[in-house]
């Protein structure tokens, strides 16, 4: 059980038998539990929030002084897209568009355990991260409200607060979704390049003019917050905790 880190170990329990117990049958005595994406979600989200509010100032200020140097290429890289609307350029868009709806779907099969508990087990944690991400990106889009590119208002018109607010452009969904499923994974499993699928994303993104460069560079600071936050949950669970004595070194997996 130890071996596998696996966070169901100390919940199996007993169960009824179906059937009158007998020395030849004993299959009754263990009863894998039902864990769902909804379990503990409060004591989930009272963290996630404490996690937040931990994060240093000089972490917040990086974030927001990267966002702001992309934005010096947000009038560039639209009239790039402009030039670009069809040929290549759209099909490396509609591919790099549809890289969250693949990532989601894997993330959904991965979950089911078709490839073990451990995997099943960062996938939830992957649900979870997109769940949290798409809904801080829709209360920044209602907050901030900026004009999408194909609007031709440029990247500067905000009208937060308003109905249409949450359709508009600052963060890209897209991107946020893409980064919050793969970094439990890419943080789990030591698989960087992962990051890298979800910045394709982006491509697609500013091609369509759906969006502004500085929009899924947000997007990728959230949903990689947030998928790093929850994951630190996890792992913070079952983390191995090594000491060394003068007769031993000791690995010890915390079980709760």
């Amino acid at each position: 059980l130890t071996a596998k880190q696996d966070a169901r170990s100390l919940q199996w329990r007993s169960a009824s038998p179906a059937s009158p117990m007998s020395a030849e049958d004993n299959s009754y005595i263990l009863a894998e539990p039902r864990l769902g994406l909804l379990a503990n979600l409060g004591q989930t989200t009272a963290t996630l929030g404490r996690q937040i509010a931990d994060v240093p100032g000089s972490t917040w200020l990086l974030a927001g002084a990267a966002i702001l140097a992309s934005s010096l290429l947000d009038k560039s890289l639209d009239e790039w897209a402009v030039d670009n609307q069809q040929g290549t350029g759209a099909q490396i868009a509609n591919a790099s568009n549809a890289l969250p709806y693949a990532l989601a779907l894997g993330t959904g099969l991965l979950y089911t355990g078709i490839a073990g508990p451990g995997s099943a087990s960062t996938a939830e944690t992957a649900v979870k991260a997109a769940g949290y991400t798409l809904g801080a990106n829709l209360m920044t889009k209602y907050v901030v409200g900026r004009a999408r590119p194909s609007a031709e208002q440029g990247s500067t018109q905000f009208d937060g607060f308003s109905s249409a607010s949450v359709a508009s452009s600052f963060a890209s969904n897209h991107v946020a979704l893409a980064f919050a499923l793969v970094t439990p994974f890419a943080q789990t499993y030591h698989m960087p390049w992962l990051y890298g699928v979800a910045a394709a994303t982006a491509a697609g993104r500013i091609q369509q003019r759906d969006h502004w460069a500085s929009d899924t560079v947000a997007g990728a600071f959230m949903g990689y917050a947030i998928g790093s936050l929850l994951n630190d949950q996890k792992q913070g669970d079952m983390a191995m905790r090594l000491s060394v004595t003068g007769q031993a070194i000791e690995a010890k997996w915390p079980l709760k």
